[in-house]
């Protein structure tokens, strides 16, 4: 009895022991594991405390990759931003443990293959595992397996912004295959979503910047086209009022004549807001007919010899020899290039300082030759930091730019347009009180022939137009008095009868009563009533087929087309010119 006593008590003892033993063991990994819940609390706080830090950005992201590296005693931290592409992944930043030697990655690209492409693509953001990729994976094994990759124990969590993938992390151990536990796994996916965090605020400052950046310049802009469009305005009624009070037919000649010109500058800068607009919708077009270089060239320096010979401005123009004179292209819109730079070299450039024209072979293939032209003068110059802003639309190098020297800040972003769209591009070489040298390539394609036949187009103000149309009528459908009295002034030495319809409804009324009764039809597009292609539906409709001309201030190429698809079968754009009128009544009432 004593024996079994004895037993007992020894066993008692033993168990005792043993429980003691295990919850100590049991408290101890509790204890380890809340001070290591602890400590990753904490780092994540440390991290979250250092976004708010004025650091520049690539040092913050070393800084953390060092931070978590390190707690999880990993091998390599890399932090990689998905290029433009949507597949290729670019390492930015990284993190080495110094313990074992491994080759920097910065600038490496990692391409994202099938099938590894979709199942990121598939990845959950802020769905803990589901959201990350790890060696744990047979799958991520399989999938890493066309990388070649050397590390077997990794595991890489995207970064989003907006639920867009923005970049990977990648932590990486070298050494025996391992497991990743659930507590490494879930500290891995909230750094990464605590730099999603970091970047989507990033991305907001940045947007609320440009936002208002460009608020800045749009009011600026306005500002400036405002005092732009005021001063021609000004001359035109300040000297229609003198031509008016005088009886000094020189003094009325005068008068008119700067109305003329401030009326010319006034087009340009509307032109160039459209242009702007067309260049923002993306429609800006090329039209490819055959020119000659050397009368462009000299055209777009007539336009502004004026102002040069004003300043007494020497200019000079070199043309190599290997340059091809005929080209097929649009000659209007590289005129309108160099005619830009050409207006800011003779603006900017002092009284008897020096412009030039350098143009030269840059290259041939196949049909199509690459053109360099250098537009160089001995102006005010261009600070070394603003060089790239002046190719931003409505912005000038320096804000008081405008007020002393006039422009709206948009041809040169015209300009840069018009030399992409074509092909090439444009640099820029200036220096503050050294003058500046524009840069630009075209890519044109070769005529193939020896000379070019142009149309000379007879010009309504250089030929008797008296009569020439006797007996034809034409009937004018606008809304606006104003303009009907300028077109029948314009047309009255040619013979044209001209009847008058104040909208399309009327219009229509008009020729269905009277078949037979007009030669040719001028309409305009916006009218009440009924607009203009509204009633070349129905005259169509009704088999009428009276040479039909849009005569209207919607002169984009849609608005155009929109007319030719209504039935009209040309267009003339407003302001109005005599003649453009003139070729397109020849053209049709032959």
């Amino acid at each position: 009895m004593n024996f079994w006593i004895i037993i007992f008590g020894i066993l008692s003892v033993l168990v005792s022991g043993s429980l003691f033993i295990i919850s100590n063991l049991i408290m101890r990994k509790y204890a380890n594991l809340s001070e290591k819940q602890l400590n990753q609390q904490k780092l994540m706080a440390d991290i979250s405390r250092s976004f708010l830090t004025d650091i520049d950005t690539d040092t913050l992201i070393t800084n953390n990759l060092q931070m978590v590296g390190e707690f999880m005693d990993v091998s390599q931290m890399l932090f990689f931003r998905l290029k433009d592409d949507g597949y290729t992944l670019e390492c930015c930043n990284e993190w080495i443990n110094p313990e074992f030697g491994l080759f920097s990655r910065i600038g490496s690209c990692l391409p994202l293959k099938e099938p590894m492409l979709s199942i990121v693509k598939a990845l959950i953001p802020g769905s803990g595992k589901d959201s990350c990729m790890s060696s744990n994976d047979p799958i991520i094994k399989k999938a890493m397996e066309p990388y070649r990759v050397s590390f077997v124990n990794y595991i890489t969590t995207p970064v989003y912004i907006k639920g867009e993938i923005f970049g990977a992390i990648d932590f990486s151990k070298e050494g025996d295959a391992r497991s990743w536990s659930d507590s490494e796994i879930s500290l891995a996916t909230l750094f990464a979503s605590a730099l999603s965090g970091f970047f989507e605020r990033e991305a907001m400052v940045i947007r609320k910047e440009s936002a208002e950046q460009a608020s800045r310049a749009k009011t600026a802009f306005l500002s400036n086209m405002s005092h732009e469009m005021r001063t021609p305005m000004n001359a035109i009624i300040g000297m229609i009022e003198i031509a008016k009070k005088t009886n000094d037919s020189d003094r009325k000649l005068y008068a008119l004549n700067k109305v003329e010109e401030s009326s010319k500058h006034l087009l340009r800068l509307i032109n160039d807001i459209l242009d702007m607009s067309k260049i923002e919708a993306n429609k800006l077009e090329l039209t490819e007919i055959p020119f000659d270089l050397n009368e462009l060239l000299q055209k777009a320096v007539s336009f502004v010899r004026i102002r040069m010979d004003e300043k007494n401005q020497i200019f000079n123009m070199n043309v190599e020899n290997n340059v091809p004179l005929y080209y097929i292209g649009d000659d209007q819109r590289l005129t309108q290039v160099l005619t830009n730079l050409l207006s800011n070299a003779a603006k900017f450039t002092p009284d008897e300082g020096r412009i030039s024209i350098h143009v030269s072979l840059a290259g041939e293939e196949y049909e199509y030759i690459k053109l360099c032209f250098k537009v160089k003068d001995s102006g005010i110059g261009i600070p070394s930091a603003k060089l790239e802003k002046i190719f931003n639309a409505f912005e000038q190098a320096e804000s008081g730019t405008t007020r002393k020297y006039g422009g709206t800040g948009l041809g040169l972003a015209i300009t840069k347009r018009i030399i992409e769209l074509m092909g090439g591009q444009i640099t820029i070489d200036s220096a503050i009180d050294k003058g500046s040298t524009f840069i630009f390539t075209v890519n044109l394609r070769r005529y193939k022939g020896d000379t070019i036949v142009f149309d000379k187009k007879e010009k309504a103000s250089a030929i008797n137009m008296a009569g020439v149309f006797t007996g034809k009528r034409l009937l004018l459908a606008e809304d606006i008095e104003i303009n009907r009295e300028i077109v029948i002034s314009l047309l009255e030495d040619t013979g044209l009868i001209i009847d008058t319809a104040e909208n399309g409804k009327e219009s229509l009324q008009k020729i269905l009563s009277s078949p037979g009764s007009y030669d040719i039809i001028f309409m305009d597009v916006q009218m009440p009533e009924m607009d203009g292609l509204q009633a070349t539906r129905h005259l169509r409709a009704n088999g009428i087929k009276i040479p039909i001309i849009a005569m209207t201030a919607n002169v984009f190429k849609d608005d155009i087309d929109n007319c030719i698809a209504a039935g009209m079968n040309d267009h003339i754009g407003k302001p109005l010119s005599l003649e453009t009128m003139y070729e397109k009544l020849k053209i049709y009432l032959k």
